[in-house]
């Protein structure tokens, strides 16, 4: 992946590009000029890339949905209720 990271990037997103950078499963860029580069460095050796981004198991498509569901749980039952741990684990 491709992602932008510079003073118009919004706080909560910028961990993103470093863990991106980190874990080697793509590229920060700082400026609009920086991306048709780290596009073409990308494409030079994709399948490199789609390996290393293969290798990290990303669970959140599937954890999310659960966090929301206990949130929305608690949401009903009063402010600062406890999430069920069947909603979270």
């Amino acid at each position: 992946m491709v992602v932008s990271d510079n003073a118009w990037t919004m706080p909560q997103e910028r961990y993103n590009a470093t863990w991106i950078r980190e874990r080697g499963v793509g590229l920060a860029y700082r400026s609009a000029s920086g991306l048709a580069p780290a596009v073409a460095e990308l494409l030079t050796d994709l399948p490199a890339w789609r390996e290393r981004a293969r290798t990290h198991h990303n669970r959140a498509l599937y954890e999310v949905p659960q966090i929301l569901a206990g949130i929305l749980h608690g949401a009903r039952n009063g402010v600062g209720q406890p999430v069920p741990d069947e909603l979270v684990s």
